[in-house]
């Protein structure tokens, strides 16, 4: 298994893209510790996943993150891989989106980010070597039709990932971003929780991908990360990983965009 005696962090790890990439990095052998902001997002994962350590985590809260590194540090004495999966997203022009919404998305998407590699980075350099994956989306670059704070926030994880990445590359720290072409129901459902807006239908997700069938992008993107977490990827850094190229992906979202169910 790749990922073998490896102990591993996903950050919203119980819903979504996030739920995927919790579970394969499962099946590699990884030691999981899997977070989320609220307890009832973990309770799928903790049927599926034994022997996994499960934590309630405000990310966007310095005090917090600090606290929760610190006790994984002491339980299992290092921390190999980061992978930011926590995403919040809202379907709103920018014309009627508030300077709160966009805070909000912005902190939940970003500052989260920020917050848990700086202080993750800080036992890797110890270390002298480690992983840190952020997701962040297509989205960043072909800025989709009512999701311009998203948009805005997604740029800002992949900019600070290879920014970042410049910072650890000389204490053996790879760092790296995966950008999924759909935006989950699971992420509209949590934004409109946190704003108080209408919730998505059950089913619904924005698919602004060049493939036309996203059904298995989950586990694609799953599939990169743990490729990049393990020892096959020490090499890959400071990389952004589409599963489609930008240009075709903007000749499709200025034709047909739309909401999928």
């Amino acid at each position: 298994m790749k990922l073998d005696g490896k102990v591993a962090i996903v950050v919203g790890g119980g819903v979504g893209v996030g739920a995927f990439v919790s579970r394969k990095l499962a099946q590699e052998g990884a030691k999981l510790v899997i977070t989320e902001h609220e307890a009832k997002r973990l309770e799928g994962v903790k049927q599926e996943i034994s022997g996994a350590e499960f934590a309630v985590l405000d990310a966007t809260n310095e005090a917090d993150v600090i606290k929760f590194v610190g006790n994984v540090v002491a339980k299992y004495g290092k921390i190999d891989v980061l992978v930011n999966a926590s995403r919040v997203a809202i379907k709103k022009l920018v014309l009627e989106t508030t300077p709160e919404e966009f805070k909000r998305i912005f902190d939940f998407n970003v500052k989260s980010v920020f917050l848990t590699s700086k202080e993750v980075a800080k036992q890797m350099k110890a270390q002298g070597n480690g992983s840190i994956i952020n997701l962040a989306s297509k989205a960043a670059n072909s800025g989709p039709l009512l999701v311009g704070a998203y948009a805005t926030a997604m740029n800002g994880i992949s900019g600070f990932t290879r920014s970042f990445a410049l910072d650890m590359r000389i204490h053996g720290i790879k760092v790296n971003v995966v950008c999924p072409g759909r935006i989950d129901n699971e992420e509209f459902q949590l934004g409109a929780e946190m704003l108080g807006a209408e919730q998505p239908e059950p089913k619904s997700y924005l698919n602004f991908s060049a493939l036309f069938d996203v059904s298995k992008e989950r586990e694609a993107v799953a599939n990169m990360v743990a490729y990049l977490a393990s020892d096959e990827g020490n090499f890959i850094h400071a990389q952004s990983y589409s599963l489609y190229d930008d240009e075709t992906t903007s000749i499709r979202n200025l034709a047909t965009l739309n909401w999928e169910e």
